[in-house]
């Protein structure tokens, strides 16, 4: 068995990532399956509820910039863990769309202050070497998890109904919580770090100059802001084609089971053989397979064309995410990790709303088919991007230096 598995502290950090994400599938597909009843299978509504999940990244991405590294780390992941299972389970029992709404924009305002935490404090549980490991184990567990989430949560919906995902989530949450209390690390780590007189704003202002001193940094948001505006579109036009084709709501979960196939596939490869290569050739490799997946997308009417389209897709995502986080962590310092992830998520929040609302908006408007074709065209460009950073030297992979 690999060493990584042997670190407690990792273990209690995978086991608690991997319930609450479990838990996650059955909420994301009930909120897909709740909006699109009710909307009559409108791509603006179900286009709107993903969007509202990415509204906090872009309204409070530059906030949590400002604190991600004055508060204690620990802290803000239970009490994130508490907070999100409270919302979650107050979603059926209000029972309204528009609570639903505002739940969703809660609940990732949450998820906005603890992924930096998180991130942030993953490489303190494993041996530097194997960091890539880690976050390749942590992406094909979740997304083994994923699986059998989705297809439990389409299950559950063509026969039990949506209530039942909302109450699991919210345990989860709470498993989570009681796991992260006990991870056992140095008191270092879990501290506020290298913000001693400083003020909000002069957090945040460091955490922009500090992109901007390394270069790099600012390439990898770009090329991942790029590429996500062109795939998010993906998760409202899947829904609408569904329907065109004439295939039950409750399919969805099994798309996004196909997307979670793929990711554990490309998990499993990166977590074998990912080392083997710089990250740039694996970031541009998985753009192109996800542009190419989403452009044969558009001229698909079957059924199991569109499940093998979606495994590429996932596999393809992996490819580019793992490098990606991994690099940044390498080359990003403890004290300077939380806000470094804090402006990524403002960016890629953005990108993501953007995609979101532009493709559900562009789905009304036009025809499927030329709204996938563009976003296909997209993502495309951000493989190119990617290749083009690949002839960065290899030494900005090296570890980066704090600002004076």
């Amino acid at each position: 068995m690999s060493s990584i598995y042997r670190q407690a502290n990792f273990l209690r950090l995978f086991f608690a990532q991997m319930i609450s994400m479990a838990g996650d599938t059955l909420t994301e597909i009930g909120l897909a399956v709740f909006s699109l009843q009710l909307s009559h299978h409108s791509a603006l509504a179900f286009g709107t509820v993903l969007a509202l999940g990415m509204l906090p990244n872009v309204l409070l991405g530059w906030v949590v910039a400002g604190v991600a590294d004055r508060w204690n780390r620990r802290r803000v992941m239970i009490g994130g863990d508490l907070l999100r299972a409270g919302l979650v389970l107050s979603i059926p029992w209000v029972g309204s769309l528009s609570w639903a709404y505002v739940t969703v924009f809660l609940v990732q305002a949450i998820n906005l202050f603890y992924r930096p935490a998180n991130r942030a404090v993953l490489p303190e549980t494993v041996p530097p070497d194997k960091l890539t490991q880690a976050n390749s184990a942590m992406e094909t567990a979740s997304n083994i998890l994923g699986i059998a989430g989705y297809g439990l949560a389409s299950a559950l919906v063509l026969t039990v109904g949506v209530r039942d995902m909302f109450i699991i989530d919210s345990v989860s949450f709470v498993i989570s919580g009681l796991l992260i209390a006990r991870i056992d690390l140095p008191r270092s780590v879990w501290q506020p770090i290298a913000t001693a007189g400083q003020n909000f704003w002069q957090s945040i202002g460091q955490g922009i100059r500090y992109y901007r001193a390394h270069p790099v940094l600012s390439h990898l948001l770009a090329i991942t802001a790029l590429g996500i505006f062109g795939v998010y579109s993906i998760e409202v036009l899947a829904a609408v084609m569904l329907y065109h084709i004439h295939r039950p709501t409750g399919y969805y979960g099994f798309l996004m089971g196909a997307m979670a196939v793929g990711m554990v596939l490309a998990g499993v490869w990166m977590e074998r053989f990912g080392d083997r290569r710089r990250p740039p050739f694996w970031i541009t490799q998985g753009f192109l397979w996800m542009g190419l997946a989403i452009i044969a997308f558009a001229f698909t009417a079957s059924w199991p064309l569109m499940v093998a389209e979606f495994v590429v897709l996932g596999a393809g995502n992996i490819f580019y995410l793992i490098p990606m986080r991994s690099w940044i962590q390498a080359i990003t310092p403890l004290d300077m990790r939380g806000r470094v992830f804090a402006v990524r998520s403002f960016g890629i929040g953005l990108a993501a709303m953007l995609s979101l609302e532009g493709g559900a908006v562009l789905a009304e408007a036009w025809a499927l088919r030329p709204v996938l074709l563009l976003a296909g065209v997209i993502t495309l460009t951000a493989s190119g991007y990617a290749w083009w950073q690949s002839r960065v030297p290899a030494t900005v992979e090296r570890p980066a230096t704090p600002l004076s």
